[in-house]
């Protein structure tokens, strides 16, 4: 990276976690510029970055979650700023993704919200129903 003050670790599926964990510690204790490099399949789990307030993807994967989890290393608890998530896609196949895994996660939000989906049903239950699990409900209301 040429004109800036940085030092630079790469993580992806060669590395391994191990050394995912190392270059994370290094990262969260240096008082230089630092960026913090790694695939989505790599470093989307398991990383807590929150010494960093900006997130740049140049990647998407198939999988809206693993997406997310990617966003979510330096967006959680113990992160006090502000956080930019930045999409850097213009051009690429992944920009061509970026329509299907909106589209993807529209879908799993709607299955997944359950109470929102089954409004009519919920309407007709009695406050004992409403305590069952959703599988119990589920099978005694025929949806």
């Amino acid at each position: 990276m040429k004109g800036v003050n940085a030092m630079k670790y790469a993580i992806d599926a060669e590395h391994g976690y191990t050394k995912a964990l190392q270059y994370r510690r290094a990262f969260v204790i240096s008082d230089t510029v630092w960026v913090f490099l790694g695939s989505i399949g790599a470093a989307r789990k398991g990383l807590t970055l929150t010494v960093a307030i900006t997130a740049m993807f140049a990647e998407l994967g198939w999988v809206p979650g693993n997406v997310t989890q990617g966003g979510d290393r330096i967006h959680r608890i113990g992160q006090h700023d502000a956080v930019t998530i930045q999409h850097i896609l213009d051009g690429s196949l992944d920009a061509q993704m970026a329509q299907t895994l909106i589209t993807k996660q529209e879908l799993l939000d709607q299955a997944l919200d359950w109470q929102h989906t089954h409004r009519e049903t919920l309407d007709y239950l009695t406050a004992d129903d409403r305590e069952k699990t959703r599988t119990e409900v589920v099978e005694t209301a025929g949806v």
